[in-house]
């Protein structure tokens, strides 16, 4: 009820219109082709993230019992298996270990107790690191796992050291207990110098500054660890395994009775003579270049110098693009297209991509700008999850490469929207696709529409270059909008200030909160608006009515004039300065830092002055590194000569 008159009762629905409808209908999700919503888990710092996804399952397995008929859920992006895949990789690390540990000490030193020793080394230098990680508040992530896998292989290592010297010893003629001891005279200091230097490697890694840093802190910490318990177990546990498991050499031992044995046997000789013969030869050639030392040295100079020219000469990259099962599709249309052709594209992309060996689903957002994260009416987003790569692999044609060449093959055939298929960030969380990314910027007062013309003049000199592909820019000046000329003198004159005006706009347009109201055990929000059809067109918008000061209802046409025109809908600031973003990815065969280098070249030859350019997000991070690395300590904005620096 609004009010009541003379007996009469004018109620909401005398005047309006009311529904129950969406909070929001700036975009819609989709899961292939069936309306859907996208709900995101993140994991909370400290968490497990494999036992949260496992409590995620069970949680949405237990919901779904409760669900209405025709509804159901899907888990289509789970980043927890590459880690599952991580800890399945360490577990078969060390299988692969364990045989190949044994293996190679049965086929030197033709004896099956010496395999146990390296092989008790391996559990236990690993147990150790894991205390120390946990010490230190470290996860099983990537990473650490990754230092792991490569610890298995220097534990193994030092403890092959200390068996093949016992054999050595034992073969002389001596006592286990006595080869043990001899061994650690003989070897002890170089197993202490091999874990120095090993650890003089991997430290440092630990104290690199900025994203590197925090990247290789816990692999370098995790393989130095390792390392050094590794060192500890070969001085201490190894040499005590020998001396307890390890027999003194019979040389009068008798023949083997059976033939697989004799067959064995005779194997291990004919490997002992050609091994003897290649050991002599190494020892003669060793010799022969002792005597001519300053030749190898020289040799020696040289090879370093050319191993620092070709790693100066060597493309360079941040971080190479990983298979996340993954791509990002993003498409726009004209400025100003209504959502329901937003969400006919999304119909078309699906139609296109449904059947393609490879994806396993599609998950697309219209409404949603797939390269800013903003809304706009005339864009969206496709995330096509591929299947696992255990069921690609193998696949030429489903490789990641070969899928974003699929896909925009696919998609090219569709002519109401420019699209654009991408990967996704290489760190999750830092930007919103792939590639680079650079933020165009100008700082002497350029309109919008300026910055958008050379942004286009940027965007189409970068893709006419061999080391870029797929150039593009979010920024667009082209939306439709209505300006409103309002007559200050002449509003305040007829007692309408001009705050009104604005207010009934604001309402009219874009909705007014009203209040909060409970139905069915809900809060639902209520808002006011002009409906649809009374809010078209300009002759509508100047019929809207505001109250003035005598408390007469006078219509906007009144005291303003209303015009369409067109603008951008967005304009980002980059430090303070108005800004454009440019994206895009490097060809086949080019690496980030050449693409990043070709961007800078082309941006030297088409900006004009008063316009600059910073990288941002990995490419900023990327181009940081470079400059530590090259030990230059400035701040991360590149330079252009000085009639068109960048700002």
């Amino acid at each position: 009820m609004l009010k009541t008159e003379e007996g009469r009762v004018t109620r909401v629905r005398d005047i309006g219109r009311v529904e129950v409808a969406s909070q929001t209908v700036t975009d819609k999700t989709f899961i292939n082709e069936f309306a859907g919503v996208g709900v995101g888990v993140f994991q909370l710092p400290g968490g497990n993230a494999l036992a949260t996804a496992d409590e995620v399952r069970s949680t949405m397995a237990e919901l779904a019992k409760s669900f209405p008929p025709g509804v159901e859920h899907q888990i289509n992006f789970d980043p927890t298996r590459f880690v599952a895949a991580s800890v399945n990789a360490v577990y078969t690390t060390i299988i692969e270990a364990v045989i190949l540990v044994a293996l190679v000490v049965i086929l030197f030193l033709q004896r099956w107790r010496a395999a146990i020793v390296p092989i008790a080394a391996i559990p236990v230098s690993l147990v150790g690191t894991f205390a120390v990680m946990a010490m230190l508040g470290y996860s099983l992530n990537t990473l650490s796992l990754l230092g792991l896998v490569l610890a298995i292989g220097i534990v193994v290592d030092d403890a092959i050291i200390v068996v093949e010297n016992v054999e050595r010893n034992l073969a002389e003629g001596m006592t286990p207990r006595e080869a043990a001891h001899v061994t650690m005279d003989e070897v002890g200091v170089a197993l202490i110098a091999i874990a120095l230097v090993l650890m003089a490697v991997f430290v440092p890694a630990a104290f690199l500054p900025g994203i590197p840093g925090r990247f290789f802190e816990q692999f370098a910490v995790t393989i130095s660890v390792a390392t050094l318990i590794s060192a500890f177990v070969s001085l201490t546990l190894s040499p005590a395994l020998c001396a307890i498991l390890l027999k003194a050499h019979d040389h009068h031992e008798k023949p083997a009775r059976f033939w697989p044995m004799r067959a064995l046997n005779w194997f291990f000789g004919l490997f002992n003579r050609a091994f003897d013969r290649m050991s002599a030869a190494y020892g003669r050639m060793t010799a022969r270049i002792l005597r001519v030392t300053g030749l190898a040295l020289l040799v020696y100079v040289g090879l370093v110098g050319l191993a620092g020219f070709q790693i100066a000469r060597s493309p360079t990259g941040f971080i190479p693009e990983q298979d996340q099962a993954q791509l990002v599709t993003i498409f726009r249309l004209p400025p100003g297209a209504s959502l329901d052709r937003a969400d006919a594209v999304v119909a078309q992309i699906t139609e296109k991509l449904k059947g393609v060996e490879g994806i396993q689903v599609l998950v697309s957002s219209s409404g949603i700008d797939g390269a800013t994260g903003t809304n706009a009416s005339n864009v969206g987003r496709v995330f096509t999850i591929l299947k696992p790569h255990d069921q690609r692999a193998g696949k030429p044609e489903q490789s990641l490469r070969a899928m974003v060449e699929t896909v925009n093959q696919r998609l090219s055939e569709i002519q109401d929207a420019q699209i654009v298929t991408v990967l996704p960030p290489s760190v999750r969380g830092i930007g919103n696709t792939g590639g680079f990314k650079m933020m165009l910027t100008n700082q002497t007062g350029a309109t919008p529409e300026e910055i958008g013309r050379v942004a286009n003049q940027l965007v189409a000199a970068a893709n006419r270059q061999p080391e870029l592909s797929r150039v593009f820019s979010p920024f667009n000046t082209g939306t439709p909008k209505v300006f409103a000329d309002i007559d200050r003198v002449k509003s305040e004159m007829i007692g309408v200030p001009a705050d009104r005006v604005f207010e009934a706009l604001e309402v009219y347009l874009g909705s007014a909160y009203i209040n909060d109201f409970n139905m069915l055990g809900r809060t639902y929000r209520v808002a006011a608006q002009a409906d649809g059809p009374y809010r078209q067109d300009l002759e509508a918008i100047g019929r809207f009515k505001t109250r003035s000061d005598s408390g007469e209802m006078v219509p906007l046409s009144s005291v303003a004039s209303f015009r369409e025109i067109t603008g951008a809908y967005r304009v980002p600031r980059y430090n303070l300065f108005p800004a454009a973003e440019i994206q895009g990815s490097a060809a086949a065969g080019v690496s980030s830092g050449q693409a990043m280098a070709a961007m800078e070249r082309v941006a030297a030859e088409t900006l004009p002055p008063g316009y600059g350019f910073q990288w941002t997000e990995l490419s900023l991070q990327e181009k940081l590194a470079q400059r530590r690395h090259a030990g230059v300590r400035r701040r991360g904005s590149a330079r252009l000569p000085a009639a068109r620096r960048p700002v």
